[in-house]
């Protein structure tokens, strides 16, 4: 079973497995059902069906789970290759032959995303946020930790406290990953073309010096990219 990081030779050990594992019966939902035909669900449902089965199996693998932790890497594997070819740090490994190390680290990088996932205020484009999460683990570093301190607006007189500030950004945050999310889900950007969004709005000058652009043509590129989300949701119906 899948703990905290995966090791060598990670492709062939999963898949090796994955053949013993295949059959395993469990109780899914309070309906018996089997690891491959839960893996196979989770691949081929859509819409809010998918939204809803992938809540279930994240939440089952968060309380302990361990069948449909593995279920869920087994059936992001495919996502985990795509980085591999698509991501920069993951790329380094491969143009090099190192085939491994990018799949422990893209695949260690969704079990991380699986295990810390808020499921509780995600429920929509369930998979879609999952992938992107994943690929922000693989693109970048864990935010310092800031010391707390106390901000006062001299204007409105109200006193809010660093971490208050932190929980409404967090909170928006979570609303510009799950939209995202949606957007790569639906196909309407690209996985890398939601993470540069992403990190735009996190950090606007290092988006540009990622790209080799100045401020003001990053800026076109994500209002450009923004307004690709915003017909694609008129035409879709959104999330």
């Amino acid at each position: 079973m899948a703990t905290a990081t995966i090791t060598a030779s990670p492709l062939s050990y999963m898949n090796a497995q994955w053949e013993d594992l295949a059959d395993t019966p469990l109780v899914f939902k309070g309906s018996p059902t089997t690891a491959q035909q839960l893996h196979q669900s989770l691949y081929q449902c859509t819409g809010q069906q998918r939204d809803a089965l992938w809540a279930a199996a994240i939440t089952a693998a968060q309380d302990g789970h361990k069948l449909i932790e593995r279920i869920l890497l087994q059936t992001v594997i495919p996502q985990v290759l795509r980085y591999t070819r698509a991501t920069r740090r993951l790329g380094a490994y491969t143009s090099r032959g190192d085939w491994d190390e990018a799949i422990s680290i893209g695949l260690t990088a969704f079990l991380e995303a699986i295990k810390a996932f808020p499921v509780e205020t995600c429920h929509k484009s369930v998979m879609g946020t999952l992938y992107l999460n994943a690929l922000h683990r693989i693109t970048s570093c864990t935010p310092r930790q800031e010391p707390q301190v106390t901000v006062t607006d001299p204007h409105q007189g109200i006193e809010m406290s660093s971490d208050e500030v932190r929980d409404d950004a967090l909170e928006a945050e979570e609303r510009v990953e799950q939209l995202l999310g949606w957007a790569c889900e639906t196909g309407t950007l690209t996985p890398q073309e939601a993470q540069l969004l992403l990190l735009y709005y996190r950090n606007p000058q290092q988006a540009a010096t990622q790209c080799g652009i100045s401020a003001a043509g990053m800026r076109k590129r994500a209002e450009r990219l923004r307004q690709r989300i915003k017909e694609s949701m008129i035409r879709i119906g959104g999330i």
